[in-house]
């Protein structure tokens, strides 16, 4: 359990665990303005009349074998800090030992070494920050890829924080608002209309149901996703994923049924993984080939971009006949999950390559690229066009931290219940005390999502991950 006294000066190298050019010391806490002037007493003059954020260059006298450190003091004499106390930043070398050495020069003078995440915990019960901004400070910390630190960056400036506030906000008043016109029943005083109050419960919803369905979306995908390649036999799909991967993963023959099993390869060009699968045929027995086909209808449904590949050097088979294949075995709902990719467009005569051309007509809003394994034609395209996908996918799904998900997607869910029910009282006329009932509900819910309602559970699982100095 989480029992830090707010009220003592802490102390701790806020710059990282190893030595560098420059480093950082961070004091904060009521005394911290006397503890630091100790350090120094000569030349930091009288930091108790500060009126703001205040840079003072000068020294440190750390003793020996170290003597005299040149230091900035960087003091935010009042509440206007990172914690909500008055904090100061020693910046000065960055060798350990001589970090060491501050940091026993303060304690030597009244300060405490910080517990990991005391700087942020006492940022957080000042009001200046809620738990999802805490969260993404961790998240900063952590990052290990430039869109993971974008997201945790988003999110420290309210990227989570500010819709569901704003949220929480117009649900206050709204249950103000029934509640007035209940104390004015008998008086059939109305404070907000049945179409009002069906519009605002809806808004509501309307706000909940992108968040979750980012959080759904982030918890069932791979962190990285995957491309499936599906098709009849001899579909060029194993040739297609080889020129894409840039070498021979799978194997390729004229043999119909030389895939047997899924293959998945890591994308150099994007983050992805390919997946060859075996041509899709009809087959009755329990040999391979029909363990073959189990395995391509569980790749279907876990793969998260489908791409159907359509022979058109294949003489008895027309484009056509092959793209409403694909319906018979998976009945897909087509949209932008599967896209049609016409392979060994080299070898293809007229006549296949109108149809295929009229079936891309017909269907407009779907995804159809001509390619050939063996020229190289629309290759780049295909690479191009995946590539944007995979972005486009990534910023879809990763605008909030794993970390945050996981604390809010239960809370969100109720919140949304909670509402729904709502909704449904006002539309079927069952008082207006059940609406504001549920309305409490929802907005104790959303309290946890915005930090407003919280456990010691929950602060000791966030707080307990953090480092020193943090």
């Amino acid at each position: 359990m989480i029992r830090w006294e707010t009220e003592k000066t802490i102390c701790a190298i806020a710059s990282g665990a190893v030595g560098a050019l420059r480093g950082i010391i961070r004091v904060s806490g009521p005394n911290c303005l006397e503890v630091v002037q100790k350090c120094n007493p000569m030349d930091l003059g009288d930091c108790q009349n500060l009126k703001s954020a205040t840079r003072i260059p000068s020294w440190l006298d750390l003793g020996e074998p170290l003597g005299k450190i040149g230091c900035d003091f960087w003091i935010w004499p009042d509440t206007r800090s990172y914690t909500g106390q008055p904090s100061v930043e020693l910046h000065l070398l960055g060798a350990i030992p001589i970090l060491e050495a501050c940091i026993a020069l303060l304690g030597k003078n009244g300060a405490s070494l910080a517990e990991p995440g005391e700087f942020t915990f006492r940022s957080f019960l000042a009001g200046r920050m809620d738990l999802a901004q805490c969260e993404a400070v961790l998240g900063v910390i952590d990052a290990q890829s430039t869109k993971g630190l974008d997201t945790a960056l988003q999110q420290l400036c309210g990227g989570l924080q500010l819709p569901m506030s704003e949220l929480r906000t117009e649900l206050i008043h709204l249950l103000a608002d029934l509640e007035a016109g209940l104390d004015f029943v008998d008086e059939d005083i109305e404070f907000v209309s049945r179409p009002k109050l069906i519009e605002r419960l809806e808004h509501a919803l309307d706000t909940i149901a992108p968040l979750l369905k980012q959080i759904d979306v982030r918890s069932l995908s791979d962190s990285t996703p995957a491309v499936a390649l599906f098709g009849n036999p001899n579909a060029g799909k194993s040739s297609l994923l080889n020129a894409l991967a840039g070498f021979q993963a799978a194997l390729v023959s004229d043999q119909p049924g030389t895939t047997r099993d899924f293959i998945r390869v890591r994308s150099k060009q994007a983050h992805l993984h390919w997946v060859d699968t075996a041509g899709i045929e009809s087959i009755n027995t329990d040999d391979p080939r029909s363990m073959a086909q189990n395995q391509t209808r569980r790749q279907w449904d876990q793969a998260d971009l489908r791409w159907w590949c359509i022979d058109l050097s294949n003489d008895s088979q027309s484009p056509s006949s092959q793209y409403h294949a694909a319906f018979s075995h998976f009945n897909p709902k087509f949209g932008d999950d599967v896209w049609w990719i016409a392979t060994k467009v080299d070898l293809a005569s007229p006549q296949w390559l109108d149809d295929w051309q009229k079936l891309a007509e017909t269907f407009p809003n779907e995804t159809w690229i001509e390619t050939s394994s063996q020229s190289g034609q629309g290759l780049g395209e295909l690479q191009e066009a995946v590539r944007r996908w995979s972005e486009e996918r990534e910023s879809e799904v990763s605008n909030i931290l794993p970390t945050t998900m996981a604390r809010c997607r239960g809370s969100l869910i109720d919140a949304a219940q909670s509402l729904e029910q709502g909704l449904d009282a006002a539309k079927n006329h069952l008082g207006d005390e059940l609406v504001a009932s549920e309305l409490r509900l929802a907005l104790d819910h959303l309290g946890i999502v915005t930090g407003e309602v919280y456990t010691d559970d929950i602060l000791d699982a966030l707080f307990s991950r953090f480092c020193i100095g943090k």
